[in-house]
């Protein structure tokens, strides 16, 4: 009964996470992309995606819904940075806007990308190694 219960929490707590998401983007007007190498004063925006990142490490002890987590405050720092995922975006093709557009420098976005798909479709048990990648490739972009 337990696991049950833990699987929908997760599964709610996602939910409400894509939801809250979804409406905070749709309230602010969509913004223009970034000239390459240029991240302006987009540093506080990724600083507050990384915060919200890391309190998600802290809330869950679900290493799959951490990666989820952090993977959508990654996701949220894009959007706010000028790389909006439109609902046909594959997380690959959001990534390579963002690398293209000079958002994203680096490998780290790619590491909790492919930690995503590993997380969102696999059906094998994630460890804490998987979870502190994750949480190490959040810091490496708040670094950038």
């Amino acid at each position: 009964m337990a696991p049950l219960l833990y699987g929908l929490l997760i599964v709610v707590f996602v939910a409400v996470l894509a939801l809250s998401l979804r409406w905070a983007l749709r309230k602010r007007p969509p913004l223009p992309g970034l000239p390459p190498g240029d991240i302006g004063d987009d540093a506080a925006d990724l600083r507050e995606a990384v915060t919200s990142g890391r309190a998600a490490l802290r809330l869950l002890d679900d290493a799959r819904a951490a990666i989820i987590a952090c993977y959508a405050a990654m996701e949220q720092s894009l959007a706010e940075a000028g790389a909006v995922r439109s609902a046909a975006d594959t997380p690959d093709e959001l990534l390579a806007r963002a690398t293209a557009t000079g958002i994203v420098r680096g490998d780290a976005a790619a590491r909790l990308t492919r930690l995503f798909y590993e997380a969102r479709f696999s059906s094998h048990p994630l460890n804490r190694s998987e979870r502190d990648e994750a949480a190490a490739a959040l810091e490496e972009l708040a670094g950038q």
